[in-house]
């Protein structure tokens, strides 16, 4: 019915009670649902503990089924934040799929062999294989045509991300006077993608936006919407069909790009100040979240 937020309510109140009396299966079932919850609501970061608790739960029972869902919510929960990570998990999803077909397949296999004996067996046997000579060849050559459609999808997705990311470099570099170089794709070439003239003028205008409104702390999904005169919902399929991830994702990477050009440039002041100028309350959540995108602290990138 998608009436999330009481779906979410109570699960939050019967979680803890399975927990409390050591009902494993349901509790393992709640907290699916609860990623199933989070996930509807573009959640994902929220949803992948529900679902890797669920996991974990599943398989030390031996229930490959629920275990199943279970990984399919941490691929899909996982597919924007780690991408390496959610394709482990999809590997382990369709092992686990192709397991329980085979289990399926070898119990209709023995009730026929007992029901109709070891004759009119051997002939279906031969039946059988024929038949799956022809799937396993139809799955390969459907295995390839999804290979490849993902392939594509995935390549041209992430240049996406780059024609997006390199937008928010070259308008900070624009806005920022005397800052270094930017290091980017070489392989990059907004002329040679198709992003077209719309798309690109709402991604430079965030970024403005983004970078007047940092110091004011205002920016928030909404404000940001009512200043481009659009709505909160708009923006939001706006940039994700354009850079493939959220809003709040693109802005908190619009605020790092800037956050990195300051750390060059103003190399006498605190990280604390730079982190204020960037829309961060403190210097804390600022240096979790830039060792979470560029790998380090932000005191290490300023040293090198």
């Amino acid at each position: 019915m998608h009436e999330y937020e009481q779906a979410e309510e109570l699960l939050n109140r019967v979680i803890p009670a399975f927990e409390q009396v050591g009902d494993k299966h349901s509790l393992g079932i709640a907290c699916n649902k609860m990623g199933m919850t989070l996930l509807c609501q573009e959640r994902q970061d929220e949803a992948v503990p529900y679902y890797r608790k669920a996991a974990e739960i599943f398989e030390s029972m031996g229930d490959k089924g629920n275990e199943m869902h279970s990984r399919r919510g941490l691929y899909k929960s996982l597919w924007d934040l780690n991408l390496d990570s959610a394709k482990i998990e999809l590997t382990r999803f369709n092992d686990l799929k192709d397991l329980l077909y085979n289990m399926s397949s070898a119990e209709s296999l023995a009730r026929y062999n007992a029901e109709f004996g070891t004759e009119l067996l051997q002939k279906e046997n031969e039946h059988q294989k024929e038949i799956m000579v022809i799937v396993i060849i139809a799955g390969m050559v459907l295995l390839i045509l999804f290979v490849g459609g993902v392939w594509l999808l995935m390549h041209r997705r992430m240049r996406v991300r780059e024609l997006a990311l390199k937008t928010i470099i070259e308008e900070l570099q624009r806005e920022t006077e005397n800052n270094q170089a930017e290091e980017t794709p070489s392989d990059v070439d907004l002329h040679e993608e198709t992003m077209n003239k719309s798309d690109q003028e709402l991604l430079s205008r965030l970024v403005s936006l983004v970078k007047q409104s940092m110091p004011a702390g205002d920016l928030s999904i909404e404000s940001l919407a009512s200043n481009l005169c659009i709505t909160r919902g708009q923006l939001n399929r706006r940039i994700k069909s354009i850079a493939g991830v959220t809003t709040q994702q693109y802005v908190l990477r619009i605020r790092l790009e800037h956050s990195r050009i300051l750390l060059r440039q103003e190399s006498d002041t605190p990280i604390s100040e730079i982190a204020y100028k960037c829309g961060f309350e403190d210097a804390t959540s600022f240096s979790r979240a830039f060792r979470r995108t560029f790998g380090k602290s932000p005191s290490q990138y300023r040293t090198r």
